[in-house]
């Protein structure tokens, strides 16, 4: 009975283990996708901070042309 514990045990072993690894591998695709989502974010989030300033000065240079016109009449 010894014999077929240890075994058993070894087999369990070397299940545990392999579970182990699949869930590290699958937690570092996590991470991977997680860091690109997150750079990603990152990105668009600069793209919006810079809208505002963008839309004031197209609305700055569309006041200046009207009132360049304006000023022609």
């Amino acid at each position: 009975m010894t014999i077929i514990f240890a075994y058993l045990n070894s087999k369990t072993n070397e299940r545990v283990e392999a579970i182990r690894q699949y869930y590290s591998i699958t937690a570092e695709r996590r991470d991977e996708k997680v860091e690109q989502l997150s750079n990603q974010v990152a990105d668009l989030q600069k793209k919006l901070d810079s809208l505002p300033d963008r839309t004031a000065n197209k609305t700055a240079d569309k006041v200046k042309q009207v009132v360049k016109e304006d000023e022609g009449k």
